[in-house]
């Protein structure tokens, strides 16, 4: 089963109409929202806690940078959120009509066994989610939401390559293996071309990692979490189809089918 072409030139439109218009009215908001509720307030609250860490009437680290927190917490409005917010709708919306074009190209078939195809989208997920995360300290430092006393930005940029490292075998574990060893051809994103039971296992397998990237995109939106869901997206629709060319019918049954 394919994906409706009706369907997608119906509903994909309006998708990515209401994610634009989501997204500019977010980013306008941003624009026209101070960063703190009270700008004078802050910059005295904020001051006094500088002043107090770096005069050494201070000297615990930690207690500074609670200190720090509490005072955005007091005063920061929701100019950044809605920043972030609008800039995922938006990249969000550039996603969808992308996937809405190739789906016209490809009447509606959403799975790929070439590994021309998806050997270079693991690459280019995988690289998305590492610029997410090193583009979020980046941020956070220019909107002076961290303080200065704070560890270097280049540590969790590294550290975020270090996970991204750590991840790419894991996602080639689930993502490679079924391009070389299965033959079938799915015709459909999420049904199943086998038994019950084959359904099952797979689905279970693939299950774990499918959860997590849900999880990732609940926590995307962030700074330069916009980057980071773009890559997330992408790795759920890799596992997808995974998993279904391990459930892809035999050969010998799709070469029966009309």
């Amino acid at each position: 089963m394919r994906i409706s072409q009706r369907a997608v030139t119906r509903a994909g439109p309006a998708v990515v109409l209401l994610l634009l218009v989501v997204g500019g009215v977010l980013l306008t908001l941003s624009e026209i929202t101070p960063a703190y509720t009270d700008v004078p307030a802050y910059e005295r609250a904020m001051d006094a806690v500088r002043q107090g860490y770096f005069s050494g009437a201070v000297t615990n680290h930690d207690a500074a940078t609670d200190a720090f927190y509490a005072v955005l917490d007091r005063f920061e409005t929701w100019k950044w959120r809605y920043a972030d917010f609008g800039l995922s709708a938006i990249s969000w919306a550039v996603l969808a009509a992308f996937v809405l074009t190739l789906l016209r190209f490809t009447g509606g078939r959403a799975t790929t066994r070439r590994a021309g195809i998806v050997l270079p989208a693991v690459v280019v997920a995988l690289l998305l989610m590492f610029l997410g995360l090193a583009a979020g300290p980046v941020l956070l430092y220019s909107r002076d939401q961290l303080p200065a006393w704070s560890d270097t930005i280049a540590i969790p940029i590294f550290s975020g390559a270090i996970a991204v490292t750590l991840l790419a075998p894991i996602v080639g574990l689930f993502v490679i293996p079924p391009l070389f060893l299965t033959r079938g051809i799915p015709s459909s994103l999420v049904r199943s071309g086998r038994g019950w039971g084959a359904t099952l296992v797979v689905t279970l397998i693939y299950l774990v990692p499918l959860a997590a990237a849900a999880f990732f995109l609940s926590i995307a939106v962030e700074a330069g979490g916009w980057l980071s869901s773009l890559g997330v997206w992408l790795l759920v629709w890799l596992l997808l189809n995974a998993r279904a060319l391990w459930l892809a019918p035999p050969l010998s049954v799709e070469a029966r089918s009309p």
